[in-house]
């Protein structure tokens, strides 16, 4: 919260999983929108959600999810949408939150 004065204060704050490193660095993307997990699952199998840096699920709108991330629902493994390299195949790893 900020004050007329311009001093912050600290809104409360709730606990949220947050992103654990992780030994992988991509995995495969077929296309823009098809990627294979490293755990073998697709969009089209268990899915990938919609997620903030903290793992939390969130409305693909400018305001909830200003960076495009999306968790794998089956590992929890997260990847920035924005990588995603169609000459390589590849989409960037860059946590996982733990399921």
């Amino acid at each position: 919260m900020c004050t007329m004065n311009g001093n912050h204060q600290d809104a409360p704050r709730t606990t949220v999983p947050t992103l654990a490193p992780v030994n992988i660095t991509t995995i495969t993307a077929e296309e823009i929108d098809r990627w294979l997990c490293e755990c073998g699952n697709t969009p089209h199998g268990d899915g990938f959600d919609f997620v903030d840096r903290h793992g939390n699920s969130v409305d693909p709108t400018p305001e909830q999810w200003p960076e495009p991330l999306y968790m794998c629902n089956n590992c929890g493994l997260v990847m920035d949408a924005a990588t995603v390299d169609i000459t390589a195949h590849t989409v960037a790893v860059i946590g996982r939150i733990a399921r």
